[in-house]
């Protein structure tokens, strides 16, 4: 099989606080692509990729997006994460797309949109 393995978790706080980790498993034979990346500066105001304007006062966010494609029967859900072979860790958004040919039935894979915030 191609591609890469990545490791899929859930995240579960208890009353404490404390975060407790369930449901780990690799998933072989995923890529991924760049989907997106927006930078907040603070005022309210983002730009894409590749635009700048002045810094405002606060802090600057920037939110990254990749789409993953993973084998068929992924089973990734929105409340999954997933980290990647150089250890960063990115959160599921919105539900998998489950690819399958209408002529024929032939199932291609899932894709699977990750995004990053730091700052």
């Amino acid at each position: 099989m191609h591609g890469q393995t990545v490791v899929v978790f859930r995240e579960v706080r208890d009353d404490f606080g404390d975060v407790t980790v369930e449901d780990e498993r690799q998933v072989e034979g995923c890529a991924w692509y760049p989907r997106r990346s927006v930078e907040d500066y603070g005022g309210g105001s983002s730009i894409g990729a590749g635009q700048r304007t002045a810094a405002s006062s606060g802090a600057v966010q920037v939110s990254t997006g990749l789409t993953m494609l993973c084998p068929a029967g992924s089973g990734i859900t929105a409340v999954h994460r997933v980290r990647l072979p150089d250890g960063s860790v990115w959160q599921v958004v919105g539900a998998r797309g489950e690819w399958t040919s209408p002529l024929s039935g032939w199932t291609a894979g899932d894709t699977v949109e990750l995004e990053q915030t730091t700052g």
